[in-house]
């Protein structure tokens, strides 16, 4: 094989080495960015609706057209919520998952009755992915109410795919062009070893006057060169 090509495989398999670590790691890092702006936005909204509980004295919940009318603030977030009871049993649900059926999951119930909120992540069948937070509301000493709001993972999954696309897209693209930058330089590179090996052939041939042009630089061409010609 070519020292030219072999140059440019290494040169080429190095540069894929670096852009593969590269993507991975943005890739990454950018997921867990957004899922963290997710849980931040869940965290806020769940305390408005807790606010709205505690601010009004824990009254018995009946519906959720009651619960709108009591809590404004309740309607005006762009999540949906629920409330279970201290068993799990769902209370109260926003009018925008009457169509699903969510229940408190196990870890959820452990994790609000010991007075810890829990992140979670979920799949139901023929749905988004969801992003979920569970808060307990403590009075007196015990548990109230869980409150779970929760929000799809729609818009994250949908930046995340497209930055999967650009990436996918990209990388071959930058490689194709490295590669081709690379060919052209290590032939660059290697064309005063090229005349060199024409020179030695002529004098092989017979042409003792033979010479080559020194270069301006004094690498290793250039001390080969003047080596030659001595």
């Amino acid at each position: 094989m070519p020292l030219r090509v072999r140059l440019t495989l290494w040169y080429g398999t190095a540069l894929a080495l670096i852009l593969i670590i590269f993507s991975s790691v943005l890739y990454v890092i950018t997921a867990r960015s957004l899922r963290d702006a997710v849980d931040q936005s869940l965290e806020e909204t769940a305390a408005v609706a807790v606010r709205s509980l505690e601010e009004r004295g824990f009254l018995p919940l009946i519906d959720e057209t009651e619960l709108m009318s009591q809590f404004p603030e309740l309607a005006r977030i762009d999540k949906f919520f629920q409330i279970f009871s201290p068993s799990g049993t769902i209370t109260i649900r926003s009018p925008n998952v009457k169509q699903h059926e969510m229940p408190l999951s196990r870890q959820a119930l452990e994790v609000a009755s010991s007075g810890r909120t829990l992140f979670e992540s979920a799949k139901y069948p023929k749905e988004p992915p969801l992003r979920l937070i569970s808060v307990p509301i403590i009075y007196r000493g015990s548990l109230l109410y869980i409150v779970q709001v929760g929000t799809t993972m729609d818009s994250v999954e949908h930046t995340l795919n497209r930055l999967l696309l650009v990436l996918l897209v990209s990388m071959p693209v930058a490689l194709a062009v490295s590669l081709a930058g690379g060919w052209f330089m290590a032939g660059r590179a290697l064309r005063p070893v090229d005349a060199i090996t024409l020179a030695a052939q002529r004098i092989a041939g017979g042409d003792l006057t033979q010479r080559l042009t020194a270069p301006a630089s004094a690498d290793e061409i250039g001390r080969l060169t003047n080596t030659f010609n001595d």
